[in-house]
């Protein structure tokens, strides 16, 4: 029985794990330990139009939160070491949660039996949109980019307060990520 236990805790665990799975690559000939101060690049294609423009200013204030906890922006009198931009582009819905029907009947000798399954959604979960972030930091005079985090997060079509708090953890989590190690 505790064996049980630990194994379904250990599926669980490993759940959460990757819930929260940063993908980041970088050049590996730059030296990121030296950026101190990003400014934003011009962009118009950072936000999908399945997610509205609240969302690309929601991105930007969260991205702007964890980035000024780690970095500072640029000034006139302070270059950028890094040019920032960022994406947001809808994952597509792997899971199919329409109603089901299953019906089944099985024998053995003179056995038989049969049974019926119903399978339907009950709803409650705010977060019914997937969403990947992907922000990448690019060298201010080449343009070429240097490091890049991305991350896949839940996010709701109806709350934008919800969505708020989940842009802020995924963007906490990819720049936990930077510098590389």
């Amino acid at each position: 029985m505790l064996r049980h236990f630990l194994f379904i805790a250990a599926l669980f665990g490993a759940m959460q794990l990757h819930a929260a799975d940063v993908q980041t690559d970088y050049d590996s000939n730059a030296d990121l330990s030296q950026v101190h101060y990003y400014q934003w690049q011009n962009q118009s294609d950072a936000i999908d139009e399945k997610f509205n423009t609240l969302t690309d200013d929601a991105v930007k204030q969260a991205l702007s939160f964890s980035l000024d906890r780690q970095l500072a922006m640029a000034s006139d009198k302070i270059p950028a070491d890094v040019l920032v931009r960022y994406y947001l582009k809808p994952v597509k819905k792997l899971v199919d949660d329409r109603p089901r029907l299953g019906v089944g009947v099985g024998g053995f000798g003179s056995n038989v039996g049969g049974g019926v399954s119903f399978n339907f959604p009950l709803g409650g979960n705010d977060l019914d949109q997937q969403a990947h972030i992907v922000v990448d930091f690019l060298d201010p005079k080449t343009k070429n980019l240097l490091w890049r985090g991305s991350i896949v997060t839940g996010m709701s079509s109806t709350s934008a307060q919800t969505n708020q708090k989940q842009l802020q953890k995924a963007t906490d989590e990819i720049l936990k990520k930077f510098p590389p190690r």
